[in-house]
C-alpha cells in the first residue's frame, strides 16, 4: 500500500477573526512564458491585501525562473523536461514551503480570476466557518469556456453558499486544519481524478466542500480532451478515484453512467466507446486500485510529497 506518500505534517495556527490572514497561493503553470506572466499578474491585481504566490512550472526554465523571482514570486520550482502533473506539484510546493500561518488556495494557470475573487473566497469562508468547524475545499462558481457549470450535489446553506459533493480543483481555497487532517493529493494520479479523490478523502474525514455561487471564474478546459491520451486518462481516473477513496453517492458504475450520459448530451457518441473499453480496463485493475487505498478510519497522518 502506498502509506508513505507524505512527508510533511501541516500544523499552523487558524485566525478565525481575521479577514487579512496571509493567503499563499500555490499555482500549478503548464504553459508559455506569456501564460506564466499573465498568470502572476492576475494575483498581483487581486483586492486582498495579503498574498504570497508560489509557482511550480511544469514547463520549467531559466528563464521562467527570473521571470517569476523578478514578479515578486516567493517560490518558483520545477525541473527542465519534467511534467509531474497538477496535484504532485501541489504536493511538491507545500513540502517546499513547509509551515505557514494562513490559508491556502490551489490553483491552476488555466484559471481566469476577477480582481476580488480571492476576496470574495477568504470573506466567505469565515462566514462558512462560523456554521461549520470542518471546512472542507471552498471553490468559486466554475464556469468553463461553454459557460457550463460542472459541480456536483448542490445544497444551499446562505444565500449564496452551497455544500456540494464535487467541484474541480483548480482553484480550492483550503485551510491548515484540511492540510493537516486530511492531506495532499494521491501520488496515483498525474492528470485527471485527483481532485475528486481528494475531495471523496476529505468527506469520509468528516469536511464538507463549499462552491461560492456569486465568485464565478472562466475554467479554460477543454472538455473533453482534444488528445486521446488526456481523454483515456480522464474516462480511467473518474472512475478509479472511486475505488481508491469510495463515496457514498459516487460508485463506478455510476460514475461509467454518468460519462456515458454526459457523451450521448453532447452527441460524441465515439466517446461511448472510450469510456466502454476505459471500464473494461478499471474494472481489470480492481484489485491493484484498491491497494493504493488509505484508511482514514484509523486516522492516518497524511504528509505531503517532497
Amino acid at each position: 500500500m502506498l502509506t508513505e506518500y507524505y512527508n510533511v505534517i501541516l500544523v499552523m495556527e487558524s485566525n478565525a477573526n481575521s479577514t487579512a490572514v496571509k493567503v499563499n497561493v500555490l499555482v500549478v503553470h503548464f504553459g508559455s512564458l506569456e501564460k506564466l506572466t499573465s498568470t502572476i499578474e492576475q494575483y498581483s491585481k487581486q483586492s486582498y491585501p495579503d498574498l504570497s504566490v508560489h509557482v511550480y512550472s511544469n514547463s520549467f526554465s531559466e528563464k521562467g525562473a527570473n521571470l517569476a523571482h523578478g514578479m515578486n514570486v516567493k517560490t518558483f520550482l520545477g525541473q527542465v523536461g519534467e511534467n509531474v502533473g497538477y496535484g504532485q506539484a501541489i504536493n511538491r510546493l507545500l513540502a517546499h514551503i513547509g509551515r505557514k500561518k494562513g490559508l491556502y488556495i490551489f490553483a491552476n494557470d488555466d484559471v481566469t480570476l476577477k480582481n476580488t475573487t480571492v476576496n470574495e473566497l477568504v470573506h466567505s469562508y469565515y462566514l462558512i466557518k462560523k456554521l461549520d468547524t470542518s471546512v472542507g475545499p471552498v471553490s468559486p462558481n466554475f464556469k468553463s469556456g461553454l459557460l457550463l457549470d460542472y459541480t456536483e450535489g448542490e445544497k444551499k446553506v446562505l444565500d449564496n453558499i452551497r455544500s456540494v459533493s464535487f467541484s474541480p480543483g483548480a482553484f480550492w481555497l483550503v485551510d491548515e486544519d484540511f492540510l493537516y487532517k486530511v492531506g495532499g493529493f494521491h501520488p496515483y494520479f498525474f492528470m485527471y481524478g485527483e481532485d475528486r479523490e481528494l475531495i471523496n478523502r476529505s468527506i469520509q474525514s468528516g469536511f464538507t466542500p463549499y462552491q461560492i455561487a456569486s465568485c464565478t471564474v472562466v475554467h479554460d478546459f477543454d472538455y473533453p480532451p482534444k488528445s486521446i491520451e488526456l481523454r483515456r486518462n480522464y474516462h480511467e481516473n473518474t472512475m478509479a478515484t472511486v475505488i481508491i477513496s469510495p463515496s457514498s453517492d459516487h460508485r463506478v458504475l455510476g460514475a461509467f453512467k454518468g460519462l456515458v450520459l454526459d457523451a450521448i448530451k453532447y452527441k460524441r457518441f465515439y466517446e461511448v466507446i472510450e469510456i466502454s473499453l476505459a471500464l473494461i480496463r478499471v474494472l481489470s485493475q480492481y484489485s491493484k486500485l484498491k491497494m493504493q487505498q488509505v484508511d482514514v478510519n484509523n486516522q492516518t497522518r497524511y504528509r505531503f510529497l517532497s
